[in-house]
């Protein structure tokens, strides 16, 4: 049982203090990198730490999403969506769109970049052709 509860605690932790994200597309973004391998207690709370420090602030996640869903709804293959906050800019650029099933989906490159750091990543979302509701897959 005090293995448990020892082995459970970064978990408990974690969750404490990362909160509940209130968005289903951005949830946390962080352009931390780097992150030491997970094997103690220390290790988990210098990589929360970092990621905590270099976590895009909440306006500049808002914008992201906003800017994610407007190239869903509204751009072609090699357009792009541009935002920026005081503190923090990306973008969000179309790379194909394919037809999956009734619908079709759309693939992305997006880029943030916060704190002197960058991080970029693909996501591909899918709308049926019922629907106008966008579920990303995979990662």
């Amino acid at each position: 049982m005090i293995k448990l509860l020892v082995n459970g605690f970064p978990l408990i932790l974690i969750l404490a203090i990362s909160g509940c994200s209130s968005s289903p597309y951005y949830g946390e973004m962080s352009t931390a990198d780097r992150y030491t391998t997970p094997n103690n207690l220390v290790s988990y709370a210098y990589n929360i730490g970092k990621h905590s420090a270099y976590s895009v602030p909440r306006e500049g996640r808002e914008k992201h999403e906003r800017c994610v869903y407007f190239a869903l709804d509204s751009l072609n293959t090699g357009e792009h969506c541009e935002w920026a906050t005081r503190t923090a800019l990306g973008n969000v650029q179309v790379i194909s769109h394919y037809p999956a099933g009734s619908g079709y989906c759309t693939t992305l490159l997006n880029s943030v970049m916060y704190k002197g750091k960058s991080k970029a990543w693909r996501d591909t979302a899918c709308v049926s052709g019922t629907g106008n509701n966008w579920q990303f897959i995979g990662s």
